[in-house]
């Protein structure tokens, strides 16, 4: 019908119609144009994975002596030296041998906006976690022995543990190979910070006491004395590299293995001693990742 009513029209009339709707027609384009290439705003950071870590470390405990370990204990009374502590003779090794460490991971990671990617940088993760370790820290150990005739003879030993139980947070920020790949290298820098839940100090004050009989043998009789007490809080900082391998084996999961160079600093609170320690960690774990995978492994038919 339009175009009845346009032939019908003077030429001034058509001349000023044509121009109207080329006019409309442009304006329409440019207005469907601008759509099209509006920038959509992008946030800094999209969520990329959930993470779950165990890590292990073995070492032995920081030895001290008793005036040192007195500062540990929340009530010093607690720890019932011997009156005759001067007499003991320390050990200057570990009683307990190499001991270990375990700490549990929890965290979730997140990939930076790349302008130069046009997209978010799955190469690139700053992760946040939630941690829980288990750490023996202090040890002290003497050992007291006294000959009272050719027949008999008795020893007593004196040995402290200090344990602590530490909640914390850590971050880091790593760096991977093409994370689409199935396989995946990744290194990176993190900080880790923490307050025990728990500290306890065992003591062990076990009595010995040896008899010679009449056919010659000795008689032992061994006394234990095992109890636990209250030691005080300390706060955890450190900085740690973590290296390691994630490998996906079924579309989103994938497992990983990583290790970890650490420095920790202890500080022991209300007027307790502090110390640094250099740790190697190793851990295995799994990875949630959010995207949409090829499957891997067998066809489920």
């Amino acid at each position: 019908m339009w175009i009845f009513v346009f032939c019908y029209l003077n030429p001034t009339m058509k001349h000023l119609s044509l121009t109207a709707l080329l006019f409309c027609g442009t304006l329409l384009q440019a207005q469907s144009t601008l759509g099209d290439t509006k920038e959509v705003k992008k946030g800094l950071f999209t969520q990329s994975d959930y993470q779950l870590g165990v890590f292990f470390n073995a070492y032995a405990p920081v030895l001290t002596d008793y005036q040192l370990l007195q500062t540990l204990a929340s009530n010093p009374a607690d720890l019932n030296l011997p009156a005759n502590i001067d007499a003991f003779t320390r050990r200057l090794d570990s009683q307990e041998g190499s001991q270990g460490t375990a700490s549990v991971v929890l965290s979730t990671a997140f990939s930076p906006w790349s302008k130069k990617k046009e997209g978010y940088n799955k190469q690139h993760l700053l992760r946040l976690g939630l941690s829980f370790r288990d750490v023996n820290t202090y040890e002290t150990s003497y050992t007291y022995a006294e000959t009272f005739t050719a027949d008999s003879s008795i020893s007593r030993d004196y040995l402290v543990n200090a344990n602590q139980k530490v909640l914390g947070v850590e971050t880091m920020y790593s760096i991977s190979t093409d994370a689409e790949k199935a396989v995946n290298v990744f290194v990176g820098l993190g900080l880790t910070a923490g307050y025990t839940i728990a500290s306890s100090l065992e003591v062990n004050s076990n009595l010995n006491i040896i008899k010679k009989q009449a056919d010659g043998a000795n008689a032992t009789k061994f006394i234990p004395n095992n109890r636990i007490i209250n030691g005080k809080s300390a706060v955890y900082t450190g900085v740690f590299i973590p290296a390691g391998l994630h490998a996906r084996v079924r579309k989103n999961v994938g497992v990983l293995a990583e290790f970890r160079y650490s420095m920790f600093n202890t500080a022991v609170t209300n007027g307790g001693p502090k110390f640094t320690r250099n740790s190697i960690f190793a851990g295995i774990g799994i990875r949630y990742t959010f995207g949409v995978f090829e499957a891997k492994g067998p066809a489920l038919y």
